[in-house]
């Protein structure tokens, strides 16, 4: 149950940090399923 609970805090701090700086995105390939193969993370450029 804690790690839900520090998966949670993470989520939301990721999310504040996106939403103030905008976000980058690497890669876009989609793997053999189809699925998009990307890392969203905040930009702080």
């Amino acid at each position: 149950m804690l790690d839900d609970v520090v998966d949670a805090l993470v989520l939301a701090a990721t999310a504040r940090e996106c939403a103030d700086h905008g976000i980058e995105v690497l890669g876009g390939q989609t793997d053999s399923k189809g699925l998009p193969m990307e890392i969203v993370y905040p930009s702080y450029e």
